[in-house]
């Protein structure tokens, strides 16, 4: 009796949870991502159309955040920006591009936020404040403005 309980109950073992050693674990039809376009007219950012300061990302933050001022006379709607990530040492950790949507009225600072691309939480900006007792990586960053979509307001015709 002991033994058909035991043969019975690994038949159900096998029946409930096959398919368990069966299923598929990695992902299909993966897709490359698609590079952002900007919405509107795409125009290129010449030296001081743009500028960016003031980037923070802290040790176990999941968002970095920047000031950008838009320093033309039209609104800005969105900045396509390339980020480079650069250890101490020089070498290029990850470099990523970026589109920013928002409304930057002219000669105004608007703060940005990001989602950080450090999944793990473990590098922090190296002007940012030392974490105390953690342990993370320092990195810096090189931050390009490439290109920007306006509005521009109609002047009032007299």
């Amino acid at each position: 009796m002991a033994r058909i309980l035991v043969v019975l109950t690994v038949i159900a073992a096998l029946v409930c949870g096959g398919d368990a050693w069966a299923r598929r674990t990695t992902r299909s039809k993966l897709k490359t991502p698609e590079v952002q376009s900007l919405p509107g007219a795409e125009i290129p950012v010449r030296t001081g159309m743009i500028t960016v300061q003031g980037y923070d990302k802290p040790l176990r933050s999941r968002y970095e955040t920047m000031f950008v001022t838009n320093h033309t006379d039209s609104t800005v709607t969105a900045v396509r920006m390339r980020l480079q990530y650069i250890s101490m040492d020089g070498d290029t950790i990850h470099e990523a591009v970026r589109v920013v949507k928002c409304q930057m009225p002219p000669k105004a600072t608007r703060r940005i936020t990001l989602s950080s691309w450090d999944k793990q939480l473990t590098l922090y900006y190296h002007l940012t404040a030392k974490p105390s007792r953690l342990k993370g990586t320092p990195y810096k960053i090189n931050i390009v403005p490439q290109e920007m979509s306006i509005t521009t307001t109609p002047t009032p015709t007299p």
